[in-house]
């Protein structure tokens, strides 16, 4: 399975119209850029490192509007140290935007 079908699927399972993966990804790219994330939705998930698999789980919560409170378990555990301050500095911005 690819990265957008894994995210789409679960926001949007009613969506009408037509909707092509070109059109989805670019929709789900802007999002992820506004949390700061940078993703390729278009990799299959198994070939994305794990830092890239937690951020898609992160950015399919942070979809959800109605998110209030966000509780992480171990969400650095599979993280790299440079992943590990982006994940880090992500999380402040996203935190001081609301």
């Amino acid at each position: 399975m690819r990265a957008i079908p894994n995210i789409w699927i679960l926001a949007n399972p009613f969506k009408k119209g037509i909707v092509t993966p070109k059109k989805i990804c670019s929709e789900l790219e802007n999002e992820a850029n506004d949390f700061g994330f940078e993703i390729d939705f278009r990799q299959p998930v198994w070939k994305l490192s794990f830092g890239e698999r937690q951020k898609i789980e992160i950015f399919k919560v942070l979809r959800e509007k109605n998110n209030t409170v966000l509780c992480f378990d171990e969400p650095t555990s599979v993280l790299n140290h440079q992943e590990i301050k982006d994940f880090l500095n992500q999380l402040s911005s996203i935190a001081d935007n609301g």
